[in-house]
């Protein structure tokens, strides 16, 4: 099989030698594009979120192109692998791996007394009535987002100093980045600052006689009383800031629970309404009384475990990009030389420039006609499908994986010469189109109205994307 996924150069910036503006190459040891070509891993590395089974993972597309069988087969042989490679190769996260250097834990504690300081000056401001209110907000609640703000920075602050002093082949760093356990707060929480903790969503509340416990003075807003645990866990937290973390995480425990229980019941419940809901032979969505819920399933007549994520740049281009991509024939003498750099000179000869004035019409109607139904197709992305600045879309058909593994099957270099003439590909990419993107195959007899609207709203989306990539230029 083959396989590309672009993953970007995260965590690269600070230790790779050789990072550009656009990230390191396929060398970089932090790099997270993968390739696999004729089944052999070239390059990258296989963690989560490039193996993991979410849509456009390697699990995901073994089993999409290769089938159920065959993605039994990789997960085994992956587990087998794995688990051999752990018999010589220990994977331990020792206290080594998590204690920072003298300097790095100074400027962390730095930090942390300035975002003090602001918070501090935050008060004043509240106790001398000059704090400016929010839209919308009374002076308390103003104070509270403004004091929680500067606590959410410090604690990214110093959570940023303890993961930059990481090495790369550091073991926690390693178990976070691959996806194995754990994230970057819990780096934090480790070795900088655990941070502010909170009940019912909000800071520690007063509860003897206006302080949060015994140990701090009356009508005290200060971060260390109001549930902020400036200590990590390597140092230890003093027995105010465990008690208050203890709070944080008794809410935490039983917050769990609770939600388990809850939606356990909503999912039987919503099992049990939905029973008796089928997809009938005629393609529509149906009770046991033959109500209709829906005329095709789901709207798009999609299996959902086939969705991918997909992008489609049509959206963004303007008319120049439009026409630099999809219009080829303006005329027998112009663009020639673009002409022949796609187009074999046999094919140039008999196909294009060996047709009389008629034929050569004909052919440059079609190709133009190609080309406004494209622009078309841009319009009602922008107008009527997507309706936002956003260009992703869900389709079951990735075609930029499907054409590149094509022509890495098939040896298509990436400039050679083809003997497909453009209204060959014109023909059949609108005979694909109108035969082959259906819900239902077979079209049907005396069919609703209803029925015909639903069947074009459901496939408009994947002949837009479809049109897109099989384009005759």
């Amino acid at each position: 099989m083959n396989f590309l996924l672009r993953g970007g150069a995260s965590g690269c910036k600070q230790h790779c030698k050789h990072s550009g503006a656009d990230g390191c190459g396929w060398d970089c040891p932090a790099d997270r594009n993968v390739l696999v070509k004729n089944g052999e891993l070239l390059s990258g590395l296989v963690i989560k979120s490039s193996v993991g089974a979410q849509p456009g993972g390697l699990v995901h597309i073994v089993w999409k192109d290769l089938g159920p069988e065959r993605c039994k087969i990789f997960m085994s042989d992956t587990q087998n692998l794995v688990n051999n490679w752990l018999v010589g190769n220990g994977m331990t996260v020792g206290v080594q791996d998590i204690i920072a250097p003298a300097k790095t834990v100074e400027h962390i504690q730095e930090a942390l007394r300035k975002c003090k300081r602001r918070v501090q000056r935050i008060v004043q401001r509240a106790q001398r009535g000059k704090l400016e209110t929010l839209r919308g907000l009374g002076v308390q609640e103003t104070f509270e987002v403004g004091v929680n703000g500067e606590l959410r920075a410090a604690l990214d602050t110093a959570g940023g100093l303890a993961h930059a002093d990481l090495a790369p082949d550091n073991r926690l760093r390693q178990m976070v980045s691959s996806g194995s356990k754990g994230g970057l707060i819990n780096i934090s929480q480790i070795m900088a600052c655990v941070g502010q903790q909170n009940v019912d969503g909000k800071r520690i509340p007063f509860g003897f006689n206006r302080r949060s416990l015994p140990h701090f003075g009356k009508d005290d807003f200060g971060p260390d009383s109001k549930g902020f645990v400036s200590s990590c866990y390597v140092s230890g937290l003093t027995p105010q800031e465990f008690y208050f973390h203890a709070m944080g995480g008794r809410e935490g425990l039983i917050d769990t629970a609770v939600k388990t229980a809850d939606t356990g019941y909503i999912q039987r419940r919503l099992i049990k309404a939905l029973e008796d809901v089928q997809v009938k032979y005629d393609g529509t969505v149906r009770t046991s009384r033959d109500n209709v819920i829906q005329f095709i399933y789901g709207e798009d007549g999609l299996e959902a475990q086939h969705i991918e994520n997909l992008s489609i740049p049509l959206l963004k281009m303007d008319n120049a990009a439009l026409a630099r991509r999809f219009e080829f024939f303006p005329g027998r003498g112009g663009d020639t030389a673009e002409r022949r750099q796609a187009l074999k000179e046999s094919v140039l000869e008999s196909a294009v420039d060996g047709l009389d004035d008629a034929a050569f019409g004909r052919l440059c109607n079609l190709v133009e006609a190609e080309a406004a139904q494209v622009r078309e197709d841009r319009e009602e992305l922008r107008t009527k499908i997507l309706q936002g600045p956003a260009d992703k879309i869900w389709l079951p058909i990735n075609m930029d994986r499907l054409l590149w593994t094509a022509r890495e099957r098939f040896s298509v270099r990436p400039r050679q010469l083809t003997d497909l003439t453009p209204d060959y590909v014109v023909e059949r990419t609108n005979k694909l189109l109108e035969t082959g993107i259906r819900v239902y195959q077979e079209p049907r007899l005396n069919a609703s109205p209803l029925f015909v609207a639903a069947n074009a709203d459901a496939t408009r989306l994947m002949k837009i994307y479809l049109r897109y990539h099989l384009a005759s230029k």
